[in-house]
Order: C-alpha cells, then sequence, then structure tokens
C-alpha cells in the first residue's frame, strides 16, 4: 500500500508566507467592487413596498389558477394539449414556490404587517408546513 501524501496546510497569517505571495502577485491591497449607483438612490430603491409584492402574487395565483383550468379542460376532451397547461402550472408550482416562502418570512419584502401576514398564510397553504414554525417568529433584525 502505498504511503499517503502528506496534506500541505497554508498558512494564511497575517504574517506567513502565504500573505508575501499575495502581495507579489497583486492579490493584497485590492479595489473592492463599489456600485455606480450613488447611496441615496439605492436607499430608495432597496425601500419595502406592498404593491409590487401584491400585483405578482396575483398574476402568480392568476397564471397557475388558468393553466390548471386550460389543463383539466382539454384532458376532458381527449386532447395531447392537455400537455402544455400542466408542464405551465408544474413550472409555476415547483420553481416560484419555494423563492415566495422566503419573501413570506416575517419583516422580508412588504411593509405592512397585514399583508405579509396574508401571505404567509397563503405560501402554508401551497407548501411545506414545516416552515411554519419558522416563519412565524420575529425575524432577528426586527
Amino acid at each position: 500500500m502505498p504511503a499517503a501524501k502528506a496534506i500541505r496546510l497554508s498558512d494564511y497569517s497575517l504574517v506567513g508566507k502565504e500573505t508575501a505571495l499575495a502581495i507579489e502577485q497583486g492579490l493584497a491591497e485590492a479595489t473592492w467592487y463599489a456600485s455606480p449607483v450613488p447611496k441615496d438612490q439605492m436607499r430608495e430603491l432597496l425601500q419595502r413596498r406592498d404593491g409590487p409584492a401584491i400585483r405578482d402574487t396575483i398574476l402568480w395565483f392568476v397564471l397557475i389558477i388558468g393553466s390548471g383550468w386550460a389543463g383539466y379542460h382539454l384532458w376532458q376532451t381527449g386532447s395531447w394539449w392537455a400537455v402544455v397547461p400542466f408542464l405551465i402550472y408544474g413550472v409555476l408550482y415547483a420553481s416560484t414556490s419555494d423563492s415566495r416562502w422566503h419573501e413570506c418570512q416575517p419583516r422580508h419584502g412588504v411593509q405592512d404587517r397585514l399583508v405579509e401576514q396574508h401571505a404567509l398564510r397563503n405560501c402554508i397553504l401551497h407548501g411545506d408546513a414545516r416552515i411554519l414554525g419558522v416563519a412565524m417568529e420575529p425575524h432577528p433584525a426586527s
């Protein structure tokens, strides 16, 4: 059985060999990316608003209900065209439902507490109930 190769541990201390190598290669003292958007404008863009969240949720429900309805009725007629709305339904249900859990967490995305609670209840109806215990706890930032 061959001997195992020795594992080389990197020395990331402030005075180690890796530090000198990083300085030689120009990796130290790097300039960090700064957004070209001014701070005041960034704060304005990051303000929580209820309108977009409500609009997007209504659009999601309309599309998911509409594609389910279309799939059901096309299936009843015996048409293979039912596959298309069922695929749309599956993509909408599977891909966006998980991200909605994140947005339904308390103190996320929406400004109004009642809208937040309503969105959370809707998410609970359409997802994994295990999140209920976590979602009802206050957000650490609040």
